[in-house]
Parts: C-alpha cells; sequence; structure tokens
C-alpha cells in the first residue's frame, strides 16, 4: 500500500487547498495521470499521482485546506490486477447508480388515506381549509366525512409571521482566501504611508498616439502601462530603496538586480498580480506585447506560479472607469506599490495661464519602515518627470 502524501510544489508553501478532486475510491490511475489540483498562494496547480494503482482510500475532498506531507490517498500498488480493477470499478459505479435511481423512485401514493372515509373533493377542501381529516368525526354513512362536516370545522386563519432576515454565506476559498490573506499580512505587518501627487500627461498623450499608429496592425493594444512602466524603473534606478525587501527579525535589507514589475489584473476570482520579469529589457512595444498576454493569461486562470513570483515592485492602474486616486497595499514582501488613478481633462495653470490639461494622479504607498518621506518624495519627483517629458522613455525606439 503506497501513502500518497501532498509534495511540496513551491518554495517556501507550507499548505495548499485541495480546488478539485479528479479521482473516486475504487479508481485505477496511472503514474503521472492528473490526481487533483490543489490552490497555492500564487496559482491552482495539478498534482500528479505519483505511482499507478488503485485508489482504495480517499483521504481529501474539494476544499479542504491541507498541509504539505499530508496523506491525500491509499494506493494499492502491488499484485493488483488492472483489468480486475476496471471490472470492479464499472460494477461500483452501476451499484451506486442504481441506488440513486431507486431513491429517486417515488414510493406508490397509498389510496387507504390512513382509513379516513371521504371523497376526494372533501379531501381536496380539507386541505384548502387547513383541516386535519383524521380529527373530524364524519355525519355520513359508516363515518363518512361530508362537506357539511368541513363547514362546522373551518380551521382558524394563520397567524401572520414575519419573514425573517436570512444571511447568505458562502466558503472563503481558493484565489479570495488567497487574496484575503496576503492583504491581512501586508496591512498587519507593513506600516503603510501612501503619498500621493498630480502629473500632467498632455505629452503622454501625445507620445502614446506615435506608437499606437505605430503598432496599429499588431494584435496587442497599446495602453498608457508600458509607459508608466519605464517611467518607474528609472526612478526605480535612482533610488533603489524601492526595488528591495525587508526582514526585520534578520535585521537585513536586500536590494533587487533585476526590476521585476508586478501588474495588478483583475479576474472574476479576483486580482492576481503577473510579473514582468527583467523589464528594464523591454521597448515600450514588447512591454505592450508581454502586458496583453500576461492579462489574458490571468483572466484565462493559465499563468504558471513563475509567472507570479519574483516581483520587486508593483504597479495597479483601475483604468479609466477607475477612481481618481486610491490607497493601493504593497504586495508583500515589496516595499511600495504605485497607484494609477484616472486620468481627466481639467483648467490648471500652465506656462503661467489658465488651460485645460489632462492629469492623473499617483498614489505612491511605501513600507515606513525602509522608506521615509523624504526619500518618496524624490522618488516621485523623478516619476513624475519621466512622465511629463516621456519622450526620454524611448529615445532607444
Amino acid at each position: 500500500m503506497y501513502l500518497f502524501k501532498l509534495p511540496a510544489v513551491g518554495e517556501g508553501l507550507a499548505e495548499a487547498e485541495i480546488v478539485r478532486v479528479l479521482v473516486q475510491a475504487g479508481d485505477w490511475i496511472e503514474e503521472y495521470a492528473p490526481f487533483c489540483e490543489i490552490q497555492t498562494d500564487k496559482a491552482v496547480v495539478e498534482v500528479p499521482s505519483p505511482v499507478s494503482g488503485k485508489i482504495s482510500k480517499l483521504c481529501i475532498t474539494a476544499g479542504d485546506k491541507v498541509p504539505i506531507g499530508t496523506v491525500l490517498a491509499h494506493i494499492e500498488t502491488a499484485q493488483v490486477n488492472k483489468e480486475l480493477a476496471d471490472k470492479e470499478q464499472v460494477l461500483d459505479r452501476a451499484v451506486a447508480e442504481k441506488k440513486q435511481i431507486d431513491r429517486s423512485v417515488k414510493e406508490p401514493i397509498s389510496l387507504a388515506h390512513d382509513n379516513v372515509l371521504a371523497m376526494p373533493a372533501v379531501r381536496k377542501h380539507a386541505r384548502a381549509l387547513g383541516i386535519d381529516l383524521k380529527q373530524v368525526t364524519g355525519s355520513g354513512k359508516n363515518g363518512r366525512i361530508l362537506l357539511d362536516d368541513l363547514e362546522q370545522l373551518k380551521a382558524p386563519a394563520p397567524a401572520t409571521v414575519l419573514p425573517t432576515e436570512r444571511q447568505k454565506e458562502q466558503a472563503l476559498t481558493g484565489i479570495r482566501r488567497i487574496i484575503a490573506e496576503k492583504m491581512t499580512h501586508s496591512y498587519t505587518t507593513i506600516p503603510h504611508v501612501t503619498m500621493v501627487d498630480e502629473v500632467d500627461v498632455e505629452e503622454l498623450i501625445k507620445i502614446r498616439k506615435i506608437y499606437q499608429e505605430k503598432y496599429r496592425t499588431a494584435a496587442f493594444k497599446m495602453t498608457y502601462l508600458p509607459f508608466f512602466i519605464k517611467s518607474v524603473i528609472c526612478a526605480l534606478q535612482a533610488y533603489p530603496e524601492f526595488n528591495a525587501s525587508i526582514d526585520v527579525d534578520k535585521k537585513l535589507v536586500t536590494l533587487k538586480d533585476g526590476y521585476h514589475i508586478g501588474i495588478a489584473a483583475a479576474t472574476q476570482q479576483g486580482v492576481v498580480v503577473p510579473v514582468l520579469h527583467n523589464a528594464q529589457n523591454f521597448g515600450v512595444g514588447e512591454l505592450a506585447k508581454t502586458i496583453a498576454s500576461k492579462t489574458a493569461a490571468a483572466r484565462a486562470g493559465k499563468l504558471s506560479l513563475q509567472d507570479q513570483t519574483g516581483g520587486t515592485f508593483t504597479i495597479s492602474s483601475l483604468g479609466p472607469q477607475g477612481p481618481q486616486f486610491f490607497t493601493p497595499l504593497i504586495n508583500y514582501p515589496e516595499v511600495a506599490i504605485l497607484g494609477i488613478g484616472r486620468m481627466i481633462k481639467k483648467p490648471v495653470v500652465y506656462q503661467e495661464e489658465v488651460a485645460i490639461r489632462t492629469t492623473c494622479y499617483l498614489s505612491l504607498s511605501f513600507d515606513h519602515r525602509l522608506i521615509d518621506g523624504d526619500l518618496a518624495t524624490k522618488f516621485l519627483v523623478k516619476l513624475k518627470k519621466q512622465l511629463e517629458e516621456p519622450v526620454l522613455l524611448v529615445l532607444e525606439e
């Protein structure tokens, strides 16, 4: 008998949630065949069977949250005849289906009606009046109950019962549970501070139109996000404390070599964060193509663990329908996150005159254990300069 235990499927993973069990007790499973799906802190991962054999005992169900090393199933691997196991499986399922069918067949309706003598019309009228015929003495022949007997025993109108409030409850599972745990950990561990500034994006709009024309036949859409990513990387290169992680227990600060930018993407299950690894090596067009590819994979639930790990800085944009600014929570163990607000046209003072310009707010949340307000101010000033003079971002293109 082989005890199949939950393997370690990710670095540092202590437990996982069972999303779906793909087999039943009594099934025959081949080595490497899918056994179940689990939700890690990053993605849904398929767990294969390590051996071939018959599943004699299944120890998990969907929704279970189990530690690494938990026994998932008992699998008979020695001296097992596959053909016999298949036949037993078919037989077991046939018996189960027959029982299900038997349970679904209604029992014959008794015509005796508990030995109460009454015509069908009388019974129907009694149900309408709420009268129990067992409590009625019939005045007809042999004690048969008549309609007149019912009229004399009309049941009182039922008391009005006010509806009680019903609360709908559902299990916190899957990506939603992971988000809840990560956000709680981030909020309770990191002393967040958010700094907000406004940036003029008129020149950025012009540059983006040039790139829209350049890539008009491409399969991807040229959004503003690639330009924000390149601006962020310039600011990270100037102030590396924002591209870092901190371990207070070990009293260590780690400055990261690469610029691995996470982009928050909304899905039906919740927000996931695909990571653009070494984004400093990408041009605007390549960034736009990669963003489109990874966000599509995120919404389809097809991101790999590698696609969601190793981020050093995250950007969150709620799009043209979003708010003007918000206070994003840091994606632990990173030390900062940038929120991009909705672009709007409004009157501003531009070159000593009032003019209609397009602006947006930048919300920079940072870990106050590592970053002070002065450094955050310098980071935002650098970021703002890059966005207001975007031609500097695309010289290599």
